[in-house]
């Protein structure tokens, strides 16, 4: 009867934790929220730097995009060119009107390229990027509106970068919130995988101490079994219950409010 109690108690726990989870997982996902989500796909050369540079053979960039006294008639030579690759995601559910994203490099850096490689249709309307100004490391692009759930993919070119694999992403607006969405996933994976390691974990550190205790006898497999038995029978059933109550209460209230 012990070990049948210790397993049931546990898988109690275990799946009322992980409904608690879900619980708020679906809440955060149904209420309205303004969200921005980026990511950055790849930092790459574009055209690496020559090992045997020749007169007839270099990379050249025009000047004015390296100087702000510089002629745009006039090219000048650069080492390489680095690429950068930019999701940019609306991941709530409200629609982004007007959105300005800002990509920042290092303070040596000069970006001399930024346009939307991959975007949903805009009804017409153009995406406009733009350095901030001649020889800078900053760029911005103005989306006109971006759906829930779609996307778009910013490709930048830029010269002179120090650190490598460095672009940042920020964006503004009353009531956004922006995040970095390989940050999130990597956090939400160690989540799972520590409910994972504890799920199997506690029952035999129990077992075991209840062992040492050298009082009562206890049948390890029954223990576990039942523990991992009703932790997945409560985390597949509380969750339908709790939907269902959610839905209750939102019908109710829609009859309440007329």
């Amino acid at each position: 009867m012990m070990e049948a109690a210790t397993g049931i108690i546990g898988g109690l726990v275990a799946g009322a934790l992980v409904t608690l989870a879900g619980t708020y997982y679906l809440w955060v996902l149904q209420r309205r929220s303004k969200e921005l989500g980026y990511e950055r796909l790849s930092a790459h050369v574009v055209i690496p730097k020559l090992e045997k540079p020749t007169p007839d053979i270099k990379v050249l960039v025009r000047e004015s995009l390296l100087d702000q006294k510089g002629s745009s008639d006039n090219f000048v030579a650069v080492d390489q060119i680095r690429g950068f690759r930019i999701r940019v995601r609306n991941t709530g559910n409200e629609v982004l009107q007007d959105q300005r994203v800002t990509f920042t490099m290092d303070k040596e850096a000069r970006i001399i390229s930024v346009e939307a490689e991959k975007y949903p249709d805009l009804a017409g309307k153009t995406i406009v990027s733009t350095v901030q100004h001649p020889t800078s490391n900053v760029a911005t692009a103005t989306i006109p509106f971006l759906n829930p759930g779609t996307e778009i993919i910013f490709s930048l070119q830029s010269v002179n970068n120090e650190q490598e694999r460095e672009c940042r992403v920020t964006a503004g607006a009353p009531g956004l919130s922006y995040f970095d969405m390989e940050r999130r996933r990597t956090i939400w994976m160690g989540i799972v995988a520590f409910a994972l390691t504890a799920t199997l974990a506690v029952p035999p550190g129990i077992l075991k101490l209840l062992e040492l205790g050298d009082r009562i006898s206890v049948s390890q497999n029954n223990a576990v079994t039942t523990y991992i038995a009703v932790s997945l029978l409560t985390s597949l059933l509380l969750p339908v219950i709790t939907v269902q109550l959610m839905t209750s209460a939102r019908i109710f209230r829609r009859i309440l409010t007329g």
